[in-house]
């Protein structure tokens, strides 16, 4: 299960102590977003060595100028801290797979 993140602090400490974040941008009222999180719920299970994370869109409207995140479902992905992903969750469950285990190019971090 995600953990829920309600500011941007909270966020900022994950990213620091996390090795692989996964932040769910979630709204509940939308159907898209609940099945992603389902998926990510399901994925937290088959992935333990990723921080999982969600944040509910209308509670951290800052997510929107920070990430460019206009809707959700939305996804954050980091690894050591480089930023991998900040956009729609428009993934399969293979394809978020591949996402998470990718590297950061070397110079970043």
């Amino acid at each position: 299960m995600a953990q829920r993140i309600g500011s941007r602090p909270d966020l900022d400490a994950l990213i620091v102590s996390s090795p692989v974040l996964a932040t769910d941008v979630a709204d509940p009222a939308v159907e898209a977003s609940k099945a992603f999180s389902g998926q990510i719920d399901a994925l937290a299970e088959k992935l333990p060595a990723v921080t999982w994370a969600r944040a509910e869109l209308s509670a951290m409207p800052d997510l929107a100028s920070i990430f460019g995140i206009e809707a959700a479902p939305a996804l954050l992905l980091f690894r050591e801290r480089v930023g991998l992903n900040a956009g729609p969750a428009t993934f399969s469950p293979a394809q978020f797979e591949a996402l998470v285990r990718q590297r950061p190019r070397a110079g970043h971090g």
